[in-house]
């Protein structure tokens, strides 16, 4: 695809020219592609114009990811490629509508595109020393109260300079990824479930029954300890609830420090099944 503005613009008229499809042509398409053995010619005219229907919504997810490092239209082409794979893995006999496939794909490939292109800020070492220093309180706090803290609580507890709080919790914030406190609702703005921003614990809800699916099987390839663990950690599968690190090590006959490496292990394992690392 161009990247040029005016192209881009063009692209964007372009798309608006195909319909959208119901749910009983996005089965009948989706049946056509999966009959590609009998009828291969029929199944790729299927399979392009199930495609250009859903241009748009590649467009529409793009867009929430706009500022982070990649053009639009860059995103856009990532995007692409998540929604023909989507196309082609759609089962028909699913209880799904297409669009809420689709997106789990989508956002998928814009978020590997992200952190495989976008480059790492580097910040002077004062900061760092800083910013570990903040870490380490925010493991701490988690620890004791089961959920990470909120920014706020960062700042009462830390009490920075007035001129870096601001600037030292746009770095915290963005380096978490990277910290040894690895916590769900981090795992899923990389490879896509829906996490609520509100919720006091990184608790799982509002998924798909596709997206809960996809994540109990990735679970399952886990070691029993490791799977039982994130689903006492995160209230999945039989646990209603999430439980504390404390109420899991007392579960388990372990320390809480050792949960903590479990859940850790476990969650970076997880996050490489379902971003489809090896």
């Amino acid at each position: 695809m161009a990247r040029s503005e005016a192209s881009f613009d063009t692209y964007l008229k372009e798309i608006q020219r195909h319909a959208l499809l119901d749910a009983d042509q996005e089965k009948a398409l989706a049946r056509r592609i999966q009959a590609q053995d009998v009828d291969h010619v029929d199944a790729m005219e299927a399979r392009n114009e199930m495609i250009l229907a859903n241009l748009r919504l590649v467009v529409s997810v793009a867009k929430r990811y706009s500022g982070r490092g990649l053009s639009l239209p860059d995103l856009v082409e990532e995007g692409n490629v998540g929604l023909v794979h989507a196309v082609e893995k759609f089962d028909p006999d699913m209880d799904t509508r297409f669009s809420t496939y689709a997106t789990w794909w989508i956002k998928q490939a814009v978020r590997r595109a992200l952190m495989n292109k976008v480059k790492t800020v580097r910040i002077p070492s004062y900061m760092a020393e800083e910013l570990n220093r903040w870490r380490a309180f925010a493991r701490t706090f988690e620890q004791e109260n089961g959920r990470a803290p909120e920014p706020d609580e960062l700042v009462d507890a830390m009490n920075p300079p007035v001129g870096r709080r601001k600037l030292i919790l746009r770095l915290y914030e963005n380096s978490l990824p990277g910290t040894s406190a690895v916590s769900l609702d981090l795992l899923f703005e990389t490879v896509d479930a829906v996490v609520d921003p509100r919720a006091e614990r990184p608790d799982l809800i509002d998924f798909s029954s596709f997206e809960r699916a996809e994540l109990h099987e990735h679970i399952d390839r886990l070691g029993a300890r490791e799977a039982t663990i994130l689903r006492m950690r995160y209230g999945l599968g039989e646990h209603d609830a999430p439980l504390t690190l404390r109420e899991i090590a007392r579960k388990l006959e372990i320390s809480r420090e050792r949960v903590r490496q479990l859940e850790h292990e476990a969650v970076g394992r997880l996050r490489q099944s379902m971003s489809g690392r090896p």
